[in-house]
C-alpha cells in the first residue's frame, strides 16, 4: 500500500517481503503513485489457494475502493492526505515471482522441487512452467 510501495508490481514484491496486501486510492500528481491519498484499505489473503486469487481479490477491492473513494470525492467528504516518503519499486524478477508464486504451493514438496530445480540451473521461466504444469 501507499506510500511504502509504488509501482506496477507492489503486490508481488508486498507478497515476496511478507507485508500486508491492501489497496489506496490517490489523487493523480506528476509522480509515480506519488499523490495524496483518498482512501485505503487492507485484506487477507490467507485464503487464497493461488496467486491468481490473490490478483481477483486485489482488484475486487481496488475495483470497490475506488467507487468509494469517488463517491467521497463527489459528495464532498474526501479529505485526501499528502503522501509522506516511500519508495518506487521496479518490476519484480522473474526468479522472485517464482519465490510468490510458491508461496500458494499446496504441497510442502514443491518447496523442494524449486531449490532442487534452481541449484541444477533451471531457469525461473522452466520451474514455474514445470511447478504449475499438471503432471499424471
Amino acid at each position: 500500500m501507499l506510500p511504502k510501495y509504488r509501482g506496477c508490481t507492489v503486490v508481488e514484491w508486498a507478497l515476496y517481503n511478507g507485508d500486508p496486501l491492501g489497496v489506496t486510492a490517490h489523487l493523480m500528481d506528476e509522480g509515480i503513485d506519488t499523490g495524496p491519498i483518498v482512501a485505503q484499505a487492507t485484506f487477507d489473503v490467507a485464503d487464497c489457494p493461488d496467486y491468481a486469487a490473490v490478483r481477483v481479490k486485489v482488484y475486487q477491492a481496488g475495483f470497490a475502493l475506488a467507487a468509494t473513494a469517488a463517491a467521497d470525492l463527489l459528495a464532498g467528504r474526501a479529505r485526501p492526505v499528502p503522501q509522506g516518503p516511500g519508495r518506487y519499486w521496479k518490476p519484480i524478477e522473474p526468479e522472485k515471482m517464482v519465490v510468490v508464486q510458491a508461496w500458494f504451493a499446496r504441497r510442502a514438496s514443491d518447496a523442494a522441487f524449486i531449490a532442487d530445480r534452481m541449484a541444477a540451473g533451471a531457469t525461473a521461466d522452466q520451474i514455474t512452467a514445470d511447478l504449475f504444469t499438471t503432471k499424471p
